[in-house]
C-alpha cells in the first residue's frame, strides 16, 4: 500500500492550502529522477488559474517537509518524489505478512455470474477466458474482504435446447439401428460429443433426450471448471425461473410495461435513441407460440438477483452481447431497481495459434478446441495466466507453443521461476545455518542499492495494483506487476550478493527476498495460479 499511504500523507499535508485533492502517483520516465511523479500542479492549474511551473515549485517545497519523502524535484508541471529508504523498506518488509489489515476494508456482498455457457456442448477456450476473468475477480474481492458468491446461469430452455435434443435423438436412433431413424436437424450440433451423449442415452434407455443431454453436458462443464480451478457456489437454471417470469409478465401488463401485439407480448419501456442497442427498441417477452424469450427470463433472473440482497452484481459476458447491455439496464429501470448495483464486463473472444498459424473454430460445426484439451496440453497455470494477461476488452491470441515453453519467454514460467528461485536461496541459507524467519520483516540493514530499492518498490506497490484492479474490474494489471517483480528480482539477484559474512545485510536481503516471495504468491493466488518452490 505504498502509493495509497503516500497519497494520504500528501493530501493531509496540502489539504489546508488546496482543499480536497484528486491526483495520480505514477512512475516517472526512467531518465528522470524520483520514485513517483505527482500531477498535482497540472490538476490545480485550471482550478486556481495559475502557472503549473509555479505551482510545482510551491508544492515541491511543501512535500519536502514530509518525513517519508527524501527528495523532491520539479519536472515541468510535475513534482517528482523520492521516498526515504527507511520508509520504502519498511513498507516492503511488512507487505503480505498478514491479510488482517485488508480484511474488512471492503464489506460488500457481491454476486459474480460468469461462464453461463449454453449447455449444448463442452467449454472451449473462449469460455475459459470468461471463467478466468470471473474467478480471478472473485478471488480479488475476497482478498479485499468482500463476501463473494460465484454463479453459473444455465440457459436450459428455449430453441437451442430443442436443437440439442433433436441432435442427440437423431444420433441415438442412428446408433441403435432404429427402423424409424430421425432426420438430423439442419442446424444441429455435429460434434463427436453428440455421439458420446447418444451412446450413453441408448445405454441408459433415456426417453427425454434434451434433459439427458443437458445433464451430461453440465456434468462435464462442472468437471472442466474444477480442472480449471473454478468452483461455482450455485448453478441456477433458466427453467427454474419460469414461475417468476409468469408473475413478472402479469405485473408488467398491469403496470402498462407490456402490451399485446400480433399475438405476442412486448416490453413497452422503449430504449432511448442514444443507447448502443442497434435493434428494435421494444422487445418481445412472449412469442405468439406462447414460448418465453431469453429477454423475459433474463429480466426475471436479474430481478431475482436483486431480491437476494447483494450490494453489487457483476455479469461477465462475451463482447457479442454488447447490444444486450442497454436492454438489461432499461428493464431494471422499468422495475424501479438501482442499476448502479450492476456491473457488466464484456470480454473479447480468444483465437488460438499453433506453429504460427491460427486455429479455425466453430461450435455448431463441432470444430473447436475444448478448454479441457488446452489445460491438458499447457496446464491450468499457463492457461489462466495467458487468458488474464490483457484487459477483458482486448482480444487475445493464445500461443499454445509459447504457453508450453519452460523458459523466460513464457511469462508464467518467468514469474513462477522467480518464486522458485527465492525458495532455493532460502534452502541454501538454511544449509549455511541462517535462520531468517526470525527477522524477515526487518529490512533496515539494506544498503539502499538501486536494485534493492527497485525490488522493494515493486513489492510495496502490489497492493496498490490490487486496489486498481478492483476499481477497474480487471486483474490484468496483476500479471504485468508480477512480471515486473520477477524482472527486478532477477536483476537484484545478479547485482546484490545475498548470503555473506555480514549477517545484518544477509538477513535484510533475505527479508527482501521473502517479501518478494510473499507478493508473488499472493498475486498468483488471485490469478488462480500456483507458486511452486521448485521447477
Amino acid at each position: 500500500m505504498l502509493k495509497k499511504n503516500l497519497r494520504r500523507k500528501i493530501s493531509q499535508k496540502l489539504a489546508a492550502k488546496y482543499g480536497e485533492l484528486c491526483f495520480d502517483l505514477a512512475a516517472p520516465p526512467s531518465a528522470l529522477p524520483g520514485d513517483f511523479a505527482v500531477n498535482l500542479p497540472m490538476v490545480l492549474a485550471n482550478r486556481l488559474r495559475s502557472d503549473p511551473g509555479t505551482l510545482a515549485r510551491d508544492i515541491a517545497a511543501e512535500l519536502s517537509l514530509i518525513n517519508e519523502i527524501k527528495k523532491t524535484s520539479v519536472v515541468g508541471g510535475f513534482v517528482n518524489l523520492e521516498v526515504s529508504d527507511r520508509y520504502l523498506f519498511e513498507m516492503a518488509g511488512t507487505s503480505f505478512l498478514t491479510t488482517s489489515s485488508r480484511a474488512g476494508s471492503r464489506t460488500k456482498k457481491i454476486l459474480i455470474e460468469f461462464v453461463s455457457s449454453n449447455p449444448t456442448g463442452p467449454l472451449h477456450i473462449g469460455h475459459g477466458r470468461c471463467a478466468a476473468i470471473g474467478d480471478s475477480l472473485a478471488r480479488l474481492f475476497e482478498y479485499l474482504g468482500c463476501d463473494v458468491e460465484r454463479e453459473y446461469y444455465v440457459n436450459d430452455a428455449g430453441n437451442q435446447m430443442k436443437i440439442l435434443a433433436s441432435s442427440v435423438e437423431a444420433r441415438a436412433r442412428e446408433l441403435s439401428g432404429s427402423a424409424s431413424p430421425a432426420e438430423f436437424p439442419e442446424t444441429g450440433y455435429k460434434g463427436a460429443y453428440i455421439y458420446d451423449i447418444a451412446r450413453e442415452a441408448v445405454a441408459s434407455g433415456a426417453k427425454n433426450f434434451g434433459a439427458f443431454a443437458r445433464d451430461c453436458i453440465m456434468k462435464d462443464i462442472a468437471a472442466d471448471l474444477d480442472i480449471f480451478r473454478v468452483k461455482m457456489d450455485r448453478y441456477l437454471s433458466e427453467s427454474s425461473l419460469y414461475g417468476k417470469v409468469a408473475s413478472m409478465l402479469k405485473d408488467f401488463a398491469e403496470r402498462g410495461l407490456a402490451y399485446e401485439n400480433d399475438g405476442a407480448l412486448w416490453f413497452a419501456a422503449g430504449l432511448s435513441a442514444s443507447t448502443a442497442d442497434d435493434k428494435k427498441e421494444e422487445r418481445v417477452l412472449r412469442k405468439r407460440t406462447g414460448e418465453l424469450t431469453y429477454f423475459a427470463s433474463d429480466i426475471a433472473y436479474h430481478a431475482d438477483k436483486y431480491a437476494r440482497g447483494y450490494d453489487e452484481m457483476i455479469d461477465v459476458w462475451g463482447a457479442d452481447h454488447h447490444g444486450y447491455v442497454p436492454r438489461v439496464r432499461n428493464s431494471l429501470k422499468a422495475l424501479g431497481l438501482d442499476e448502479s448495483k450492476i456491473r457488466i464486463i464484456l470480454y473479447q473472444l480468444v483465437s488460438l495459434k499453433r506453429a504460427g498459424k491460427k486455429v479455425a473454430m466453430s461450435t455448431r460445426a463441432g470444430e473447436f478446441v475444448t478448454l479441457r484439451e488446452i489445460v491438458a496440453e499447457v496446464g491450468a497455470d499457463a492457461a489462466r495466466f495467458f487468458l488474464l494477461a490483457r484487459a477483458p476488452g482486448s482480444a487475445i491470441e493464445f500461443d499454445v507453443d509459447l504457453a508450453k515453453k519452460r523458459s523466460s519467454e513464457n511469462p508464467v514460467f518467468y514469474v513462477q521461476y522467480a518464486h522458485a528461485r527465492i525458495s532455493s536461496v532460502f534452502d541454501e541459507a538454511a544449509r549455511r545455518g541462517f535462520a531468517p524467519e526470525n527477522s524477515c520483516s526487518d529490512l533496515s540493514g539494506l544498503t539502499g542499492d538501486a536494485a534493492e530499492r527497485d525490488l522493494a518498490k515493486s513489492v510495496a506497490t502490489l497492493d496498490d495494483t490490487f486496489e486498481l484492479c478492483a476499481r477497474e474490474y480487471t486483474t490484468h494489471h496483476i500479471t504485468t506487476h508480477l512480471l515486473e517483480i520477477a524482472r527486478r528480482l532477477h536483476n537484484f539477484y545478479e547485482k546484490c550478493r545475498v548470503l555473506s559474512d555480514d549477517k545484518k545485510l544477509t538477513f535484510a536481503r533475505l527479508g527482501l527476498l521473502d517479501s518478494a516471495r510473499r507478493s508473488i504468491k499472493q498475486g498468483l493466488s488471485i490469478l488462480g495460479v500456483e507458486s511452486p518452490d521448485k521447477m
